[in-house]
């Protein structure tokens, strides 16, 4: 035993070290491996987060082929409906070319938007213009590549439009003051409208094919002086969302377009 206690004495100091190294072994392993697992971590979200902006936009320009796809399509099938066999006095000829809107004015109400066709595209002034949802306006200026639109909310703008299978009419005049809603005046006092039902297009002239959606009626008013009917009517295209847009052209409008203007 007191051989135990004298190497204990002499080589205290050496074991003592070894244990010592060993414990700084231990921790300095487990940093490592702690430090390990966070730069793995933080490696593993660094990953995902690059690839998940891979796929975002693999799937944006995937989604925009999509959309381009479809607003050919939409074409396609505008053509087929208005260029079918004439059904009750409905006109042949009219063309939609597929547009994107490029700049839209908030600031007064939308009141007018920004579209990248122009007279390249063989487009002139006062072709209808329509969203997949509905009415959007007419074309007011032209550029080579780009076109100026007025809304349905612009007080320049004006529209007949009727309920479907009915000879009930009204024009279409915007109003700042009703914003999202327009005014469609002039409608006779006795015709049978109510809150709910759809206005269209009349196809009263070659600017707008008949038949095109224009929005629901959201309430009536009555006129005392004139003993009419005023609609408040709030369109179908939602103008802080759409895109996508067709422009109504027809060969013949503006050869009708000037018989009309002779006096």
């Amino acid at each position: 035993m007191l051989g135990i206690f004298r190497f204990l004495k002499r080589y205290g100091d050496f074991f003592l070290f070894l244990l010592l190294l060993s414990i700084s072994l231990v921790l300095l392993a487990q940093n490592r491996a702690r430090a390990g697992s966070v730069i793995n971590r933080w490696t593993f979200n660094g990953m995902n987060l690059v690839t998940e902006k891979i796929n975002l936009i693999g799937n944006y320009y995937y989604l925009n082929e999509q959309n381009r796809a479809l607003q050919q399509e939409n074409k396609k099938l505008y053509e087929q409906l208005y260029n079918r066999r004439p059904v009750l006095g409905i006109p042949k000829g009219f063309h939609f070319i597929p547009a994107e809107v490029v700049n839209k004015n908030y600031r007064s109400g939308f009141d007018f938007i920004i579209i990248d066709k122009g007279i390249t595209d063989n487009i002139a002034p006062d072709d209808g213009v329509v969203s997949s949802q509905g009415v959007v306006g007419t074309v007011r200026a032209l550029s080579n590549r780009f076109a100026k639109v007025i809304t349905i909310y612009n007080p320049q703008f004006t529209l007949l439009v009727g309920l479907p299978q009915s000879e009930v009419t009204g024009f279409i005049q915007p109003d700042y003051r009703i914003f999202p809603l327009v005014r469609v005046t002039d409608v006779p006092f006795e015709a049978e409208v109510s809150p709910g039902d759809t206005l269209v297009t009349t196809g009263n002239s070659l600017i707008f094919a008949p038949g095109i959606p224009v929005g629901r009626v959201d309430s009536i008013r009555i006129d005392t002086q004139s003993r009419t009917k005023v609609l408040l009517l709030r369109p179908f295209t939602d103008f802080r969302r759409f895109r996508l847009a067709y422009v109504i052209h027809h060969n013949l409008r503006q050869a009708l377009d000037s018989l009309n203007n002779e006096p």
